[in-house]
């Protein structure tokens, strides 16, 4: 509503300035007024390019006073366009990424699936396995019990054996004695004639003794040998059964070798697929979080395009050197040094406080997944600094994109301070032809100073910094004048000159560059 009535005010003011200049300067003509010498016509002229000049002035000066819009498009449109084709691309990687994070959990999903199949085969090879080991090893165990019942049976057989041979020997000497006996008695029959007829009957008697003896003996005789044919066949029986039982005892360590081998296979891919399902359902809890927080991501893109961004990702906020050998007093103090100046230099960039009462969250490379208090951070902090050795950087720089009215996510790391450069030592040279062009000049010395001496200064350890303005890395920088003077001391030179960066004090990996330039011809080609 104020800019429809504030451009009707300016039409109004316009046409009424017109008439006005237009009826000012018809006087000024007719009085034939003179200015600056002028003729009336041409004063005339003047006055109404003047009044005109004045209008558009007037015009422009009262819109921007008066309409904020019209004030902010003039003064920050061209930031603004380029602030909203950066939030654009931002929005169409967000878009790639969701989509790209919904085809990753579509994946892992049938990954998951497939797992889960080849696990329980794998599970099912191992029972089956499992069960046709427990049946083997039944087989084993009866034939065992078998090999040891006719063991028995053969110890029996043999003692049987020995006892019925110690009768037949008795037997044989009581043969022997009664063979003797009765030859005796046939001598002395001469002489016993008397008794004959008794002796007959006594040897008759003997006699059938005798052949009863004899048909007992013969008995035993046919018994022992059946018996011995029958512990001959146990023997042979018993080899046969050591023949199968070594067979059996092969085929049993062959079927534990396997089956061990088999389970150690079978644990193998179970470990293996448990570690690809929990590696699976952490992608997919990592998704399920990506996913949950992408409604989020909407109202972080409606805050992108909506707020100022205060602080770029990568961006130093602070950095200070401390020796892990003060008392941890010492060094908590130093921290909350670091801290505070953080916390000052995001506060005017427009942060506000968190949850902790802070305008920063610290977070370290080794504690960055634990909530702690700040009273345990700082501890937790100071302890990892005891730890290391010698002096010591630590760099606080922005984790994230920061926007005004947010709390600063602020990434805390720690490089060891070292010497980089002595005095007077090179850190980079190039040989650079003067030229009649002075921005070719000054674009070669800017490319010398940020690639040469920039990759030499970090490949000797210095720790660069974040510029605010671009995102770049710096290790130092130098003053305008200072280049001015350079270049000018090349074009004196004229020709090929050899441009030497020359460290002007000893410099360690906390400190940005110090540098002076040596000026010199390149070596003669021989």
């Amino acid at each position: 509503m104020w800019t429809v009535l504030v451009f009707f005010g300016m039409v109004v003011l316009g046409g009424f300035l017109s008439y006005f200049g237009d009826l000012q300067g018809r006087r000024l003509g007719k009085k034939r007024v003179r200015i600056f010498g002028l003729r009336p016509k041409h004063t005339a002229i003047l006055i109404t390019s003047i009044t005109g000049s004045f209008i558009v002035a007037l015009s422009v000066g009262s819109l921007l006073l008066v309409v904020q819009p019209v004030r902010e498009v003039v003064l920050k449109g061209e930031y603004a366009i380029r602030e909203i084709r950066n939030l654009e691309n931002r929005q169409k990687e967000i878009e790639n990424r969701l989509q790209l994070a919904q085809t990753l959990a579509i994946t892992a999903e049938k990954q998951n699936a497939s797992v889960r199949t080849k696990l329980n085969h794998v599970r099912n090879s191992l029972t089956s396995s499992q069960t046709h080991l427990a049946a083997l090893q039944t087989d084993l165990q009866k034939g065992k019990n078998a090999v040891l019942k006719l063991e028995a049976q053969r110890v029996q057989l043999i003692t049987q054996n020995l006892a019925l041979s110690h009768q037949n020997t008795r037997l044989a000497t009581l043969n022997g004695e009664l063979d003797k006996q009765n030859v005796k008695y046939g001598v002395r029959n001469d002489e016993l004639g008397k008794e004959n007829v008794e002796l007959h009957r006594e040897q008759i008697a003997i006699q059938k003794q005798t052949d009863q003896i004899h048909v007992v003996n013969q008995g035993l005789m046919e018994k022992n040998a059946r018996l011995q044919m029958q512990g001959e066949r146990l023997v042979a029986e018993q080899q046969e059964l050591e023949k199968k039982n070594a067979v059996l005892t092969q085929v049993s360590k062959d079927l534990n070798s396997a089956n061990l081998e088999d389970e150690i296979r079978a644990r193998q891919k179970i470990g293996k697929l448990e570690s690809d399902i929990s590696n699976l359902t952490k992608d997919r809890e990592r998704l399920i979080s990506y996913l949950d927080g992408a409604d989020s991501a909407v109202q972080q893109y409606v805050a992108l395009r909506s707020k100022r961004i205060c602080m770029q990702a990568g961006e130093l906020i602070a950095r200070r050197t401390v020796d892990t050998s003060l008392s941890i007093r010492d060094l908590r103090k130093e921290l909350s040094s670091l801290f505070a100046d953080a916390e000052a230099a995001t506060t005017l960039r427009g942060a506000i406080k968190g949850t902790n009462n802070r305008t920063i969250k610290i977070l370290t490379d080794n504690i960055a997944e634990r909530q702690l208090p700040d009273a345990e951070m700082m501890e937790a902090l100071i302890a990892e600094v005891k730890r290391a050795k010698g002096q010591q950087q630590l760099v606080a720089t922005s984790l994230t994109n920061a926007l005004a009215g947010e709390q600063v996510l602020v990434r805390l790391t720690m490089e060891p301070v070292r010497t980089t450069f002595r005095r007077g030592s090179i850190v980079a040279s190039k040989v650079i032809p003067v030229v009649r062009s002075l921005d070719t000049m000054v674009t070669t010395l800017i490319q010398f100073l940020q690639e040469d001496v920039r990759n030499a200064a970090i490949l000797a350890g210095t720790i660069p910094s974040s510029d605010r303005n671009t995102g770049n890395t710096e290790v130092g920088a130098l003053a305008p004048a200072d280049l001015i003077e350079l270049v000018d001391r090349l074009r004196r030179m004229g020709g090929e000159v050899v441009v030497s960066a020359i460290a002007s004090d000893d410099l360690t990996s906390a400190e940005p560059l110090r540098l002076t330039f040596r000026l010199s011809r390149p070596p003669t080609k021989s």
